[in-house]
């Protein structure tokens, strides 16, 4: 840790018990300026020393903080998990759905199915709007499209449904991404 010369200063005090620091602190009085001057050398290396290691200590804290940052906590079960969750809120009792079509990306995950209601547009609609209860708000609401939103700490819940030519059928997309 020491470099040559400081070494050798540090054995000299080791050896010489008159240089030497008393265990109050104060050195004995036959010290002379340029036993001063090593000593402050040598205090001077010593802090240069620990400060590299703190700064050391520091960038591996950093580094190791990073690393957590980018480990996914996210398992692909979780997003299963949420888009069976949201279909089950989604679909009335005697309504019927395909199965998802999964994406993901790497900061949102994005599932796509398709509802058969066997109902008319106004009338799911209506059952949504008792079915979610407040929990979504509305972003866009046209003749043949409802766009619904929660936000959930840094989760974005986004919901499109948008109904088809056809009588009942409703495609669904709901997409959780991060913000």
């Amino acid at each position: 840790m020491f470099s040559g010369e400081l070494k050798e200063i540090y054995e000299d005090y080791k050896t010489d018990a008159s240089k030497q620091t008393r265990l109050d602190g104060t050195i004995f009085k036959d010290w002379s300026f340029s036993d001063a001057d090593h000593c402050f050398r040598l205090c001077g290396e010593v802090i240069r020393s620990m400060r590299r290691a703190l700064m050391l200590i520091v960038s591996g804290l950093i580094f190791c903080f990073l690393l957590y940052l980018t480990i996914p906590t996210e398992t692909p079960d979780d997003f299963r998990k949420a888009v069976q969750q949201m279909q089950r809120l989604l679909l009335p009792e005697t309504a019927t759905a395909t199965v998802p079509l999964i994406e993901k990306t790497e900061w949102s995950r994005s599932a796509q199915w398709t509802i058969d209601t066997h109902e008319n547009w106004e009338d799911y609609r209506r059952w949504l709007g008792q079915q979610l209860g407040g929990t979504y708000r509305v972003l866009s609401e046209s003749e043949n499209e409802l766009s619904l939103r929660k936000t959930y700490h840094a989760e974005i819940h986004d919901i499109s449904l948008i109904t088809g030519q056809s009588q009942g059928k409703i495609k669904v997309v709901y997409r959780l991404s991060l913000w």
